[in-house]
């Protein structure tokens, strides 16, 4: 089962942290793959959780780009990408708004429901599913997924 870090989160939210290149390293050197938001602003990509915060390193997001799952928080972004990368075979990224269900660039379902989608990546899942079909979870508290 894959597991993904929610921004950088392991085992509890932590909106101060969370979405910054040091905190998400963090996770993936613990072996984690780890769902990132990306903004755009003044034409350059940003971190952010709920809006750009940090100027993107294109040299630490090149090293680590086989371990991110990329939110794009704007339709900029998704442009950009689907433009230079259209399926998803260096860059995996989705747009997720107010869908139950989409589609990454790698064709993967990204389920933010509440009920398990099988062979979908589970976002946020409830403590009562039963996860055993999902392909992958990702979650802010990720550790207690590990077996």
């Amino acid at each position: 089962m894959r597991l993904i870090s929610n921004r950088g989160n392991i085992d509890i939210w932590n909106p101060d942290l969370e979405n910054t290149q040091e905190y998400i390293q963090t996770a993936i050197n613990q072996g984690y793959e780890v769902k990132i938001d990306l903004w755009t602003k003044d034409n350059k990509l940003y971190l952010g959780t709920n809006e750009p915060t940090q100027p993107l390193d294109f040299d630490w997001f090149e090293r680590n780009n086989g371990r991110l799952w990329i939110q794009c928080r704007t339709i900029d972004v998704m442009a950009q990408f689907n433009k230079l990368d259209s399926r998803g075979s260096n860059l995996h990224y989705f747009w997720h708004e107010l869908n139950k269900i989409s589609l990454t660039s790698r064709g993967y379902l990204w389920c933010e429901s509440d009920e398990v989608v099988p062979g979908g990546i589970m976002y946020q899942p409830k403590e009562d599913n039963d996860l055993t079909e999902a392909y992958g979870i990702c979650s802010d508290s990720i550790l207690k997924y590990k077996k």
